[in-house]
């Protein structure tokens, strides 16, 4: 049995309204205190994960948690907090946690462990709210706890394996990555005076989501949803025909009743018209920034009465129906601003039209093959619908402003793109791009080279230089469903490097170095260049030129200088190229790869070496 959940657990209605279904079982107690009578106490179930080993995880407040392995249901009673509740009697333990939403709705709570790789695993709490929270643990207590945002494949058969797959470690996720900042669970962003749809419809809708950037951790980039209105388009779009549809039929008897337009002596008369309800609606993208809907009308009734070229007086007229299924397309434009949907133009197609006669006359007219069966009736009816669209683009251009005045670019962000998914138009926001720190940051260390390599020339690492890397806004996003990204825009700054003299320490040269000019407060990417050759060396009557590479030693060369950091090692090393090239300060020099007299070839490297070897120079034979 597990132990009683603390007080704060009752803050969670129920264990957030979802733990009568569930895996492991899970006190709540009532507000008369913290020890209750057995009375007082109604048990509950919670989803559960087994640790199979210890893991690291960062509490609330940025400190290190060190959770044992063991079964532990998971519940949360604070945002962006997940609590694990021991079987044993132990106390429960929080973490920090980050809040997510689900590709699919869940009929169940579910409890899972992620794999990422050999140090990091991801623990996850999904809600059948279509909410959950993740929580990223490592094995080791220095170990990245790796990126929120790995392996979001958001598909129906990924959510299936998810739940399918027992109560272990899974190698994929069914969830997408959302940061929900700025609203409570269960907040609304929608105004009043907005239909918010039927139970039931397909979605034919907007959701419109916002980039989550902090350039103080760029890669813990992520989406929060800003609105979600499934039913937004199809609700605006069936208003627009239901007020367009009697227009329409005002336009299609007009055009069609006109005199002689079939034939000389034709004209159709007593026209009746009625045009049916959108029944299918389906969205596809268009271009950079376009999107076209297809509405299927099905239902649509034309009757009519035609004068015919003879003597025959108007009782011989014969009457006819016309029964057809009408598509539309309807184009529309998206953009930034305040209005972000416009509509661009709307075309009609008449499909499926079924001709009938109302009397003998009319059978007779369909029996020997009229005027009507030669197929000039359905273009001339799509003529006149097209040119009544008119009224129905008018229609929807003022129907979908509310959803404009929804949709509107929030404050301090920029439209970053559109999508279509599921029939549904996904726009995305991004922070405006903000001014970057002062750039009185800065990182020291020491850089050391191998004594085996020899002795420097000169004797300092003046010859050294450094530039910093520092992304400047975030990360274009490819995909919303993966949450995938594009390279984000950086900018790259040399930084001022003061550096003192070579000493000798044990089996190497040592240097301490000072990099200025960094940006402080945000994540800086530091590399060091070391310049032109270091040397050649001879081998079997062969010449390899050699250069130097650094690389951090200890760390991975990203640093967050606020406003220095101290102790960042680099290490110089050796690398060859292929023989018989020579690479000298960005020029190449080819020459055979096993000459036979390799005298000249020996005297333009030592040429080179002499003129261009920059700040080493080595004697020794280095092993290949």
């Amino acid at each position: 049995m597990f132990g009683r959940l603390p007080l704060s657990c009752l803050v969670l209605v129920s264990c957030l309204g979802v733990l009568a279904v569930g895996e492991v079982p899970c006190i709540s107690i009532s507000l008369a205190g913290e020890h209750p009578s057995k009375e007082t106490i109604e048990e509950f179930t919670l989803p559960a994960i087994e640790l199979p080993s210890s893991l690291h995880f960062e509490a609330p407040d940025g400190r290190e948690i060190q959770i044992s392995a063991g079964t532990y249901g998971l519940f949360s009673d604070q945002p962006s907090t997940l609590t694990l509740l021991p079987e044993s009697d132990s106390a429960p333990t929080t973490i920090r946690a980050e809040e997510i939403i689900l590709a699919e709705e869940l009929s169940a709570p579910v409890a899972r462990i992620l794999i990422e790789n050999d140090q990091t695993t991801h623990l996850l709490l999904l809600l059948p709210t279509g909410q959950g929270l993740e929580a990223i643990g490592s094995v080791s207590q220095v170990t990245s706890r790796g990126n929120f945002s790995f392996n979001r494949k958001a598909s129906a058969s990924a959510i299936s394996q998810t739940l399918t797959t027992p109560n272990t470690s899974v190698a994929s996720s069914s969830i997408q990555r959302e940061a929900v900042i700025g609203k409570s669970p269960g907040e609304t962003l929608i105004p009043d005076g907005l239909p918010t749809g039927l139970p039931g419809q397909a979605p034919f809708g907007v959701r419109v989501l916002g980039v989550v950037y902090d350039p103080k951790a760029p890669n813990r980039q992520g989406l929060r949803e800003l609105v979600n209105r499934p039913e937004i388009l199809r609700q605006t779009i069936t208003a627009a025909w239901e007020s367009s549809r009697s227009n329409t039929c005002d336009d299609l008897r007009a055009r069609l009743g006109q005199g002689d337009l079939i034939y000389s002596g034709v004209t159709l008369y007593d026209l009746v018209c009625n045009m049916g309800e959108i029944t299918d609606f389906a969205m596809q993208s268009q271009g950079p920034s376009s999107v076209v809907l297809h509405l299927n009308i099905p239902g649509n009734y034309l009757e009519f009465t035609s004068t015919t070229p003879s003597a025959l007086g108007s009782y011989a007229d014969p009457r006819f129906s016309v029964r057809y299924d009408l598509r539309v397309m309807l184009t529309l434009s998206i953009s930034g601003g305040d209005r972000l949907i416009r509509v661009q133009k709307a075309a009609a197609s008449i499909q499926n039209a079924k001709l009938d006669s109302h009397g003998l006359v009319g059978d007779l007219i369909l029996t020997l093959g009229n005027f009507f069966t030669n197929g000039k009736l359905t273009p001339l009816a799509e003529s006149a619908l097209n040119s009544a669209r008119v009224d129905l683009t008018r229609q929807v251009s003022t129907k979908i402003e509310p959803a404009n005045a929804l949709l509107k670019t929030p404050p301090g962000m920029t439209y970053a793109g559109r999508w279509v998914r599921r029939n549904t138009l996904i726009i995305v926001y991004a922070p405006l791009p903000g001014p970057l720190p002062l750039q009185n940051g800065w990182v020291a260390g020491t850089i050391r080279w191998k004594k085996e390599y020899g002795a420097t020339n000169p004797p300092s690492c003046s010859g050294l230089s450094f530039r910093s890397t520092v992304q400047t806004g975030p990360a274009p996003l490819e995909d919303p469903d993966t949450g995938s990204v594009g390279p984000p825009p950086t900018k790259i700054i040399d930084g001022s490097t003061t550096a003192g003299p070579f000493l000798e320490q044990g089996g190497e040269y040592t240097c301490a170095y000072k990099v200025a000019g960094l940006f402080a407060g945000i994540p800086n990417t530091v590399q060091g260049q070391a310049r032109g050759l270091t040397t050649a060396l001879q081998s079997n009557n062969q010449f390899l030129v050699t250069g130097i590479k650094m690389a951090p030693k200890g760390w991975n060369g990203r640093i967050n200088p606020t406003p220095g950091t101290a102790g960042k090692d680099f290490s110089l090393d050796l690398f060859m190229t292929s023989p018989g090239v020579a690479v000298i300060t960005g020029k190449q020099f080819v020459t055979p790869k096993n000459p036979g007299d390799p005298a000249p070839f020996r005297r333009v490297i030592q040429s080179s070496v002499k003129r261009q070897s920059g700040i080493f120079q080595q004697t020794p034979t280095l092993r290949r």
